[in-house]
């Protein structure tokens, strides 16, 4: 199928092919500024063009179709070009080649991830509990570093939750003086 006749319908087709949606599509082909079409309207008509004229969803389709044959790759091809490299390089004793396909192919199916090396911070190099409880309360606050020492049965506080949570009256403090009893 050649082209279609009415150029806006053409640019609608490969619109759709890229976003999947016809009321993205359509806006983007006639309303691209977003300044002339009311709510709604944008998804009416690209419904319409899909629906109401079969040359629009036949072009679509051929469209795909080209693309697939365009770019024809798949992990079936791939596996198979590593199949390849990899008897050449046997054949040839090359362990460096065998290692590298043989590691490529095992990327591709998820046999095989990049192992991500992980900085310890600086509560894992903490030795001492006592600092790492005073760091967890000034990161998450006193409570969360009182919750933690509880959780682990450990009586000793750090020096900044004792200074704000007490249950003793005189953290209170005096009322204003232009208070009403």
């Amino acid at each position: 199928m050649p082209r279609l006749k009415n150029i806006r319908h053409e640019k609608f087709c490969y619109e759709f092919i890229k976003t999947g949606n016809r009321r993205q599509a359509y806006e983007a082909v006639y309303d691209p500024d977003g300044t002339r079409l009311r709510p709604n309207v944008a998804k009416t008509m690209g419904w319409q063009l899909l629906n109401l004229y079969p040359e629009v969803p036949k072009r679509i389709e051929e469209i795909r179709v080209a693309m697939q044959k365009k770019s024809d790759i798949t992990i079936e091809k791939i596996l198979t070009d590593y199949q390849h490299a990899l008897d050449i390089a046997k054949a040839e004793s090359k362990p460096d080649s065998i290692v590298n396909a043989a590691t490529a192919q095992a990327k591709l199916v998820g046999l095989l991830k990049d192992r991500i090396v992980q900085e310890p911070n600086e509560i894992e190099q903490m030795e001492n509990v006592s600092d790492i409880l005073e760091r967890v309360g000034q990161e998450c606050g006193d409570e969360a570093a009182l919750a933690l020492a509880k959780a682990f049965g450990i009586e000793a506080i750090p020096e900044t939750a004792t200074e704000t949570i007490s249950d003793s009256p005189k953290d209170i403090g005096e009322p204003p003086t232009s208070a009403v009893n």
